[in-house]
């Protein structure tokens, strides 16, 4: 849980804030991601939905707060799709609710994703599946990070390719 004294954004929140941020509210219920080697990202994709846990924050300043958030997304022929469901602590018309997310991963792992056509993610995917990049929601920038795994359960490996 994050409170105002612990996990405060400076006034200039870069990617290392966010960082931050997701480490502070994520990192006691999520995991420490197992050294795996790189997984290639291909369009072939993955035979099952895989779990992420995802963070989002604002770009500049600190007028907004932290959203954090659970997707299952199935990766095939370059094609994203899945749900997404909210798990910030502070309100969010995520919260509580499941919501389809689509979008397109290129071969060289260049990502966007569209959630409830109220988010939209662009970025990359690195070669153990993490995403990051910015997302825009509600009119603002945001800076996007998403790492595969469950609140409290690490994966055991990056997304499965065959």
């Amino acid at each position: 849980m994050l409170s105002s004294g612990a996990g405060a954004l400076d006034q200039n929140c870069s990617m290392k804030s966010l960082e931050n941020v997701f480490a502070a509210a994520l990192l006691p219920l999520v995991f420490a991601l197992p050294a795996t080697p790189a997984l290639a990202v291909t369009s072939y994709g993955t035979s099952e939905p895989v779990p992420y846990v995802a963070a989002f924050s604002p770009a500049t300043g600190f007028s907004g707060s932290p959203h954090a958030g659970t997707m299952r997304l199935l990766i095939s022929n370059g094609m994203i799709h899945g749900t997404y469901s909210g798990i910030s602590v502070m309100p969010d018309r995520f919260n509580d609710r499941i919501v389809p997310v689509d979008g397109t991963i290129a071969p060289d792992g260049y990502v966007q994703l569209h959630v409830d056509g109220a988010l939209s993610f662009s970025g990359s995917m690195d070669g153990n599946g993490i995403l990051s990049g910015t997302a825009t929601y509600l009119g603002r920038i945001y800076e996007f990070m998403a790492k595969p795994g469950e609140p409290g359960r690490a994966l055991e490996s990056g997304p499965t390719t065959r």
